[in-house]
Order: C-alpha cells, then sequence, then structure tokens
C-alpha cells in the first residue's frame, strides 16, 4: 500500500475515534485487496459485530473513497458501543445514519487534509 495513503486511513481512524468518542478501536481493520471482495460481500466495507473487525476493499479506489468507507464502518462500530442493533437492511435507520454519519466525518476530515483529494 501506498505510504501516504497508509497515513490517511491511520489518521482517519484517530479523527473518527475521537469525533465520535469511541471507547475503543474495532479489534482489528483489514484493507483488503481482493477484486472479488465487493462482488462477495456486494459492498466496498463490512463491520462484522460478531468478531469486531472491519474489512474494506482497497483495490483501485480513490483513498478519499476508502477513508468514507471506513468513516461507515467505524460508526456502526459506534452503533454497537451504544447498544444498537445494525441491522444492515438498505434504508434502515441504523444504515442511514451511518451513511450521514460517514459524510458528516469526510467533510471535517477535508478540513485537516485537503490534500487527500490530491491523491492518486
Amino acid at each position: 500500500m501506498n505510504p501516504k495513503h497508509k497515513f490517511f486511513l491511520n489518521e482517519t481512524v484517530k479523527f473518527v475515534a475521537k469525533e465520535l468518542k469511541l471507547q475503543a478501536l474495532p479489534r482489528k481493520i483489514v484493507i483488503v485487496n481482493d477484486v472479488k471482495f465487493p462482488e462477495k460481500m456486494l459492498s466496498f466495507g463490512v463491520y462484522n459485530v460478531n468478531t469486531d473487525e472491519i474489512h474494506i476493499y482497497g483495490g483501485s479506489r480513490h483513498i478519499a473513497d476508502v477513508c468514507r468507507t471506513l468513516c461507515h464502518e467505524l460508526a456502526h462500530h459506534k452503533q454497537r458501543e451504544e447498544g444498537k442493533d445494525a441491522d444492515g437492511h438498505d434504508g434502515s435507520p441504523i444504515e442511514n445514519e451511518a451513511n450521514g454519519l460517514a459524510g458528516v466525518l469526510m467533510r471535517k476530515f477535508r478540513y485537516k487534509y485537503p490534500e487527500i483529494y490530491l491523491e492518486k
């Protein structure tokens, strides 16, 4: 992985942890480069509440998009900390909340690191 991309991912985790006041980080965060991942998961990212792990497809995506997916999955982690049942169904209140939070978090993050949108 590009060292600058790794930097942005690490900074995203720290930023989101602070913004959402996470009690703890997920047990594991994995960036997957297997091109079959999105096809198999029907998603670019997944938070497994049973294992407390996040898996995100990095592949040939822009780093800002990967970080946004990371924000979304960390929002699900926060929901779990709050005792919410992350059902993951499209359009559900839980999923909509994670989508909204991810968007807000990335908009805030861009003020700290505007160069993220210049990365290739």
